[in-house]
């Protein structure tokens, strides 16, 4: 992943040239209303959140700055650490391979708990 190679910074750059060149602008347009879309589901309802194999955290900065409970997960210890630097520790780190959960109830933990 390029963010564990160069960092959020360089990665954000080498995603924005690539999203402008690969998507039309309704596209991007599109997928933008879809995450605040999904931000303002997420914000009615009362429970904690998991953002399940959450990559480079486009949707996980969204799901931060409500005052609910936000637990990332993503199978890269080092995306989780990049993210937590750049996030804070408001937010449960969980590393874990999404195709191997062994439930989708809080807590959410891995079958051999690890953490970021």
């Amino acid at each position: 992943m390029l963010e564990e190679r160069l960092g959020f910074d360089a990665a954000r750059e080498a995603f924005e040239h690539a999203d402008a060149k690969l998507y039309a602008p309704e596209v991007r347009a599109a997928r933008d209303l879809a995450l605040a879309r999904v931000v303002e589901i997420v914000e009615r309802g009362d429970g904690p959140v998991l953002d399940l194999a959450t990559g480079r955290g486009a949707l996980l900065g969204r799901l931060a700055d409500g005052a609910r409970a936000v637990t990332a997960s993503d199978s890269s210890p080092r995306i989780l650490e990049l993210l937590r630097r750049r996030l804070g520790d408001g937010i449960d780190y969980v590393v874990a391979d999404a195709r191997s959960l062994p439930s989708l109830t809080p807590p959410w933990q891995p079958s051999s708990p690890t953490s970021a």
